[in-house]
């Protein structure tokens, strides 16, 4: 049997800490997935949207890439996830974002390293644009429970963005171009 480290990861943030519910979790996308467990097909099986899934999403919305940021909500409706606690997950990931830029990365090396280009790119973003972020993600989450919400939030954040100064500056820097 083969099992991608975060797809454990998935298993276990929604186990919440309980090692009977992971086992459950385990049992459950074996029977359902088989011996190969990705992370996107356990998020599939629990309706679940995996950190990567996220931090992809995340990364299109300070790149201004709103094709892109809603691709990543299209396959969290797909599976079904909650777009609500999608919502509550981004902004603890931006949170948790924040606190590495301020030396705390103990969070981040528990799931599993910094290697993703996403959170790299993330990383080089003003923390006042991703607080930013983060407080409309909290703010619109309770009743995002549609569509429609979501993707409004998203066009939110990314207007956000195109009106911060300094990740604008941020992106010509790193090769983006300035968003008008």
């Amino acid at each position: 049997m083969t099992c991608e480290r975060e797809a454990l990861m998935v298993m276990s943030e929604l186990s919440d800490g309980c090692v009977r519910d992971a086992v459950r979790n385990l049992d459950q996308s074996i029977a359902f997935i088989g011996d190969s467990l990705t992370a996107e097909e356990v998020g599939k099986v629990f309706g679940a949207v995996p950190l990567s899934y996220i931090l992809g999403y995340l990364h299109a919305i300070v790149a201004s890439d709103l094709h892109t940021a809603s691709s990543w909500i299209e396959y969290a409706y797909k599976v079904g996830a909650n777009l609500q606690d999608m919502m509550e997950k981004a902004a603890t990931v931006l949170v948790d974002i924040i606190a590495m830029q301020h030396g705390s990365n103990t969070r981040w090396e528990q799931r599993g390293g910094t290697d993703s280009p996403s959170l790299q790119a993330l990383l080089l973003f003003p923390s006042s644009t991703l607080h930013t972020l983060s407080e409309l993600f909290i703010r619109r989450s309770s009743g995002a429970t549609n569509r429609v919400r979501v993707d409004l939030t998203t066009m939110f954040a990314i207007e956000a963005v195109k009106s911060d100064e300094n990740a604008q500056r941020v992106l010509m820097a790193t090769g983006g171009t300035r968003i008008r």
